[in-house]
């Protein structure tokens, strides 16, 4: 289980291991966010035989942003009021937008043939 926080950067990893032979098997981490830590988009990864599960979270849920770069693998962006996105999302890329209020794709905005991009209408606590 790793998580990484809105620059990408490793948070904390922690190996967890099955107990046994599971069909289905969870475990939950429990951790205090410091004060310190970054307001924005983290990511959570958990990897499981070869397969990795991908999450997003917001601390701080920061009113608004602009994303404007060419986005690869996987980004998340979660906003408690607008998105504005230009970007271009590169082949094979994994981009979810998440806003409580508007999502505004501008002029230069384009999913790549083989990308994935799903946008939500939701708050900053809405998770799935």
């Amino acid at each position: 289980l790793t998580v990484f926080d809105p620059n990408n950067a490793l948070v904390f990893a922690i190996p967890l291991v099955c107990p046994g032979n599971y069909k289905k098997w969870y475990a939950t981490v429990s951790t205090n966010i410091p004060n310190n830590y970054l307001s924005g988009t983290y990511r959570v990864e958990a990897s499981y035989n070869s397969k990795t599960a991908i999450h997003y979270f917001s601390v701080g849920c920061p009113s608004s942003e602009t994303v404007s770069v060419d986005l690869s693998g996987h980004k998340g962006v979660i906003v408690g009021s607008e998105l504005y996105s230009s970007s271009l999302i590169l082949p094979n890329a994994r981009v979810r937008f998440q806003s409580a209020g508007f999502i505004k794709l501008t002029n230069g905005f384009k999913a790549s043939n083989g990308s994935s991009f799903k946008a939500k209408i939701r708050d900053c606590n809405y998770s799935e």
